[in-house]
């Protein structure tokens, strides 16, 4: 009798303590992305005359950051695919808005290498849901209604519910929802968007409670391209934006989750004002002296504020190395402080560009362009605001909020990374992101695991 407790004792006692402990309720995450989101919108609205009060409470109540660095290209489609897996570009593999030299957005969330926020919810046993994310047709979650940007599509609306889970639109799209909006390319393709987006959301959480949401808002983004970062159709869209995220969190308390949901609001990237455009074609033409050979040497590809450049497919590797030299020379002096030439081994080490030679970056008010023109320099006709710059750059910063039962309260950081977001998410559910090029935030959830006794933080370790 006395064996068999001892046997019974040792067992238990080989048991970790963690699984002997009841599983607590878990908490919900809602992510929404605003679009071109910058700091100063939470940090400091009264100077831009800004009504954004559900953006003011949730910084207020949670951890905001003073500024959040992008990736390189800072762009909406790769910096997306960062913050759902906390990898650079050149490792997720959506190193781009659009594939190769086409206007094709990636859309097929197959083309993401390395695990996603949703895959790891899912293999954690959590409901998932997405709402007009991107790169998101075809993602395995409970409750899919993807993004599509498609330029000229006659109503948006169809091929969104085409991508969505199987009669999951129809559940959603009851009476108010659009069933017709304009394509991406119309001015007020963001906005229409953005309305259908927070009819859908809505929704989503009254009838199915996700416990991870995701959640993008376009607008923001499109107003500051035409009509600049500081107009005042600019501020409507974040103030549009906000009642949308007020939207949201009035479906949140319906729903009876208010008290153990999480918001994490972030963006992708800054803004900045632009006035002349850069022609890089015109630019590789006068380079080339009007050799049809060495123009052949360089595949530009254009990306706003940023643009790579790949070898020819028919090129030697003389050839590039030549054409290479000869963008080097001229834009460090020629083009100097309008233009930074990035070296391919700085591309490697940001994890940008895979394939590149090189690239080059534009100084603030400038931007690159192809026009199919023999001038370098172009007056913008259309474009008043732009990102795709160095995240160095200061007014490339996009913003970061987490608010809710995990985080501290009212509490200021002054910086964290895009690649740090979906790993510090990851953790509220007891998962880590192996290939994540970021790390986990300990710092700002309302209790760490982790506490120190010594001044300088040498003895660490889980005591309570």
């Amino acid at each position: 009798m006395l064996k068999s407790f001892l046997n019974i004792l040792c067992l238990l006692l080989a048991v970790p303590a963690v699984a002997l402990a009841e599983k607590p309720d878990q908490q919900h995450v809602i992510v929404i992305s605003i679009d071109g989101l910058r700091p100063e919108v939470y940090m400091s609205p009264d100077a831009r005359g800004l009504k954004v009060p559900n953006l003011r409470a949730l910084a207020a109540s949670g951890t905001r950051a003073e500024r959040m660095i992008s990736v390189f290209p800072s762009v909406t489609y790769p910096a997306h695919t960062s913050l759902v897996t906390g990898m650079n570009p050149a490792r997720h593999g959506i190193v781009n808005n659009f594939k190769g030299q086409t206007v094709e957005w990636y859309l097929q969330a197959a083309d993401i290498k390395g695990q996603t926020l949703w895959q790891s919810a899912q293999q954690n046993g959590l409901r998932t849901g997405i709402v007009t994310w991107p790169v998101t047709y075809g993602a395995n979650v409970d409750y899919l209604v993807p993004e599509n940007l498609s330029f000229g599509l006659s109503n948006p609306v169809e091929s969104i519910r085409q991508g969505s889970t199987p009669g999951l639109y129809e559940a959603l799209s009851d009476k108010g929802a659009a069933t017709s909006i304009v394509s991406f390319d119309h001015p007020d393709g963001g906005e229409e968007l953005d309305e259908l987006t927070t009819h859908l959301a809505v929704n989503l959480i009254k009838k199915k409670k996700p416990q991870l949401l995701l959640v993008h808002f376009l607008d923001a983004d499109h107003r500051q391209h035409f009509s600049g970062p500081e107009d005042a159709d600019s501020m409507h869209a974040f103030e549009l934006v906000d009642q949308s995220i007020g939207k949201l969190r009035d479906a949140v308390r319906q729903a009876g989750l208010e008290h153990k949901t999480n918001f994490i609001i972030v963006g992708d990237h800054g803004f900045l004002p632009v006035h002349t455009g850069i022609n890089v074609y015109a630019l590789l033409g006068q380079l080339a002296g009007g050799d049809r050979v060495a123009m052949g040497a360089l595949a530009p590809m254009v990306l706003g504020g940023s643009g790579a450049f790949y070898p020819g497919d028919q090129a030697t590797a003389e050839q590039v190395a030549a054409m290479t030299a000869k963008f080097k020379h001229f834009t460090e002096t020629r083009l100097r402080h309008l233009v930074s030439f990035v070296a391919k081994d700085e591309l490697e080490r940001m994890g940008s560009y895979p394939g590149a030679e090189f690239a080059l970056a534009a100084a603030p008010g400038y931007m690159l362009t192809g026009a199919k023109t023999s001038e370098v320099f172009l007056p913008l006709s259309g474009i008043k605001g732009m990102h795709g710059y160095l995240p160095e750059v200061p007014e490339m910063a996009t913003g970061f909020i987490a608010s809710g039962p995990a985080f501290r309260t009212n509490y200021t950081i002054p910086l964290i990374r895009i690649i740090d977001v979906a790993p510090t998410i990851a953790k509220l559910w007891d998962a880590e992101l192996a290939e994540a090029d970021g790390v986990v935030v300990t710092g700002i959830y309302r209790q760490s695991d982790v506490i120190s006794d010594d001044p300088m933080g040498f003895k660490m370790g889980n005591e309570h």
